[in-house]
């Protein structure tokens, strides 16, 4: 057997979707207006998502310290002594 029946034979493939141009996000006007104690309260209750914070704030720190503030509420321990910096 030689092949020879799917020479010149190629699998027709679905054409490739257009490029996203993926553009760095603005924080969220309604987060940034926000006291940290609300935002704290709304990771908590699950209407803003922890892994959000820092692309909705702009700014990593507070992200930290508010994501630490939530998981604290939520387990019931204390993240004291944590690193902040990596």
């Amino acid at each position: 057997y030689s092949g020879s029946c799917l020479a010149g034979v190629s699998p027709k493939l679905p054409p490739l979707p257009p490029k996203i141009l993926v553009e760095k996000v603005a924080p969220a006007p309604l987060l940034l207006s926000m006291e940290d104690e609300e935002v704290v309260r709304a990771v908590v209750s699950g209407s803003i998502p922890s892994y959000s914070l820092e692309s909705k704030l702009g700014d990593c720190k507070r992200a930290a310290v508010i994501r630490n503030q939530a998981v604290e509420r939520v387990t019931g321990r204390s993240l004291e002594g944590l690193p902040m910096e990596g």
